[in-house]
């Protein structure tokens, strides 16, 4: 019955760190703007689907890991057209967005 209990007490404490690691602080709450919504996604390989989607998400701010391998796929030899996909979907500068 001892090592029930123990187990309980380490459940509670448990679960009482992750709800103190979930909850945002009060100052995380109030230095995020009004109407903020954004999104962190990483794209293997963008497609016209993917630019469509955060078109219409309405994400004012997107952050996009590039992989490097997708734009210098060789020594020498560079592809920018998944970045610039992602550059032209993006919102206007001065919502977030940083080109």
């Amino acid at each position: 019955m001892e090592s029930f209990a123990r187990r309980v007490r380490s459940l509670a404490i448990a679960a009482a760190a992750a709800a103190i690691l979930i909850v945002p602080s009060t100052e995380a709450r109030a230095a995020t703007p009004a109407g903020f919504f954004g999104l962190n996604y990483e794209f293997k390989d963008i497609t016209n689907g993917d630019i469509l989607m955060l078109k219409k998400s309405g994400a004012t701010t997107v952050r996009w890991t590039m992989n490097w391998s997708n734009i210098e796929p060789s020594s020498g030899s560079w592809k920018w057209s998944a970045a610039d996909k992602v550059s032209a979907a993006s919102p206007p500068r001065g919502s977030g967005s940083c080109r």
